[in-house]
């Protein structure tokens, strides 16, 4: 749709009350003029389009949701500060955000901004002035090494995305973010020292991402934050030698004090054997143990997580399907995929009458023994192919 089609349909009388628009990868190069009439919109997704000229936004003052992500645009648009009714803004961009900060200094309702790929190498002092933010993603951002000063006045703040900064340490700032509930580092593989003292303050945290961080064992400090009920450890491998890589792979007992913990992603680790302590962890309602191509021990330990509703053993290496499956009656989704050499043990799923999802390593044939499983939705998935 170019801007001229998109005038013509947006003038339509029928669309005068029009409270969302998405216009997502429409290879628009301006913003269609009849928009600044659809005074009633809330939301507008402009995702993905190479836009020069915002001026009809102006008119938008009911506007609370505005997505610009991916516009190429290199500054926040001056007719962003007009729209003082946001509470979600999304500005992220590949091509970095170098100017135009000040133009969020209005938008004292804000409380979702994503600076995500912003190429901006300090938190901009003017995050300081959006108290009301709740949450902030400025992931993306290889080598922000400054501001964090700027975050202690968003005393609001509960979700904080700082993933891929190649953080050398976490900033001491965080500590004063108490009331952070989800906290992202996911890919800061040069994370080193005693930063993980810092998770002690974060008592509220009930999401934590330290996958790809570098992490030699489970963070003693864990066992504090006893309200998590999303965990990710995932691929964190520390280098021994020039050649020899060693990952993550004890003092799992920090884990046992999580009682509440629903979600534990421990993909590609090098697991040999399911950890002794995941049996304590009752409350799991998914785990993830995918890319483990040496786990093949330890599946009696699966057998108290009787609420565990997804398990994925993707790109594993076992050739049957492990027979304690077969007691996790409350299993719905189930992702055996890649498991190349996976050709027995299909009866321990006979017994999954809640299985609704299995994924299968591709070219199966559907085993005769899953025709008894009526509500199951059988997929063979291959590897996606890598973008050209």
């Amino acid at each position: 749709m170019d801007g001229g089609n998109a005038d013509e349909v947006l003038s339509l009388p029928a669309l005068a009350g029009l409270q969302a628009l998405t216009l997502r990868d429409c290879k628009l190069w301006r913003l269609p003029r009849a928009v600044s009439a659809l005074t009633a919109l809330t939301f507008i997704d402009l995702c993905r389009n190479d836009i020069e000229d915002l001026a009809p936004l102006v008119a938008l003052q009911r506007l609370q949701s505005l997505n610009l992500s991916f516009c190429s645009l290199k500054a926040v648009p001056q007719q962003v500060s007009a729209l003082t009714a946001l509470t979600r803004l999304v500005l992220s961009t590949k091509l970095g955000m170098a100017g135009g900060l000040q133009h969020l200094l209005p938008l004292t309702h804000l409380s979702d901004l994503d600076l995500a790929f912003g190429h901006i190498t300090a938190v901009p002092e003017q995050v300081s002035a959006l108290t009301a933010l709740t949450r902030l993603d400025i992931s993306g951002s290889r080598g922000l090494a400054g501001g964090w000063q700027h975050l202690l006045h968003l005393t609001r703040l509960r979700d904080l995305n700082l993933v891929a900064l190649d953080l050398q340490a976490v900033p001491q700032q965080l500590s004063a973010l108490t009331g952070l509930t989800r906290l992202t580092l996911l890919d800061n593989k040069q994370l080193a020292g005693d930063w993980q003292q810092l998770l002690l303050f974060l008592t509220r945290l009930q999401d934590l991402d330290l996958s790809r961080c570098s992490l030699p064992a489970v963070p003693e400090q864990l066992s504090v934050l006893t309200g998590l009920t999303c965990l990710a450890l995932s691929a964190n491998h520390v280098r021994v030698t020039s050649d020899h890589w060693c990952s993550l792979g004890a003092d799992w007992q920090h884990l046992l004090h999580l009682t509440r913990l629903r979600d534990l992603n421990l993909v590609a680790l090098d697991l040999q054997a399911v950890p002794q302590q995941l049996s304590g962890l009752t409350a799991l309602t998914r785990l993830d143990l995918g890319m483990n191509q040496q786990l093949d021990g330890g599946w009696q330990r699966l057998l108290p997580l009787t609420q565990l509703c997804d398990l994925d053993l993707s790109f594993g290496s076992f050739a049957a399907v492990p027979e304690q499956v077969s007691a996790l009656t409350a299993l719905t989704c189930l992702n055996l995929t890649y498991n190349w050499s996976l050709d027995d043990g299909w009866q321990h799923l006979l017994s999954l009458s809640q299985l609704r999802h299995l994924k299968l390593p591709p070219d199966t044939t559907g085993p005769q023994q899953l025709t008894a499983l009526t509500r199951l939705k059988l997929s063979c998935e291959s590897l996606p192919l890598a973008d050209s």
